[in-house]
């Protein structure tokens, strides 16, 4: 089996060994894991009846391109790789202003709340930056 699905039915005499499939099984990453098969689970070597061998796998964190980019200076700061479900915890500076919040959109319309929010795909984070003191109602 592989997940849900059969992979291969093998006719096999009793007491023989079952077969193992000439091609490994694949499995579709997801938006977090990319999968590598690594092994069947019970390959037999002496069938006594019917019986299920699932794929087994191994989970490889997905890593994404993150991007800022100053709203301030209207400049590129950097992109950098990170793993599906990091924190973003970088912020930027500038004198005189305090740092207002990391936006998803150049219009500030959509906040990445950096308490809540994680990576989940390749992604590019607007700052933004206020004058010291400045609050708005």
């Amino acid at each position: 089996m592989n997940g849900d699905r059969v992979y291969a039915e093998y006719l096999v005499e009793y007491g023989s060994a079952s077969p193992i499939p000439d091609v490994d099984p694949t499995k579709n990453s997801d938006v977090q894991y990319d999968y590598e098969f690594i092994k069947w689970d019970g390959v037999h070597s002496y069938v006594e009846g019917e019986s299920v061998v699932n794929a087994l796998y191994s989970n490889i964190l997905r890593y994404y391109k993150v991007s800022y980019f100053n709203l301030a200076t209207y400049e590129f700061i950097s992109t950098v790789e990170m793993g599906y479900g990091s924190k973003i915890t970088t912020t930027i500076s500038r004198d005189g202003y305090d740092f207002d919040s990391w936006y998803r959109d150049p219009n500030c319309n959509t906040v990445f709340n950096m308490e809540e929010d994680f990576v989940d795909g390749t992604m590019m984070l607007f700052g933004n930056t206020v004058m010291k003191g400045l609050q708005f109602n």
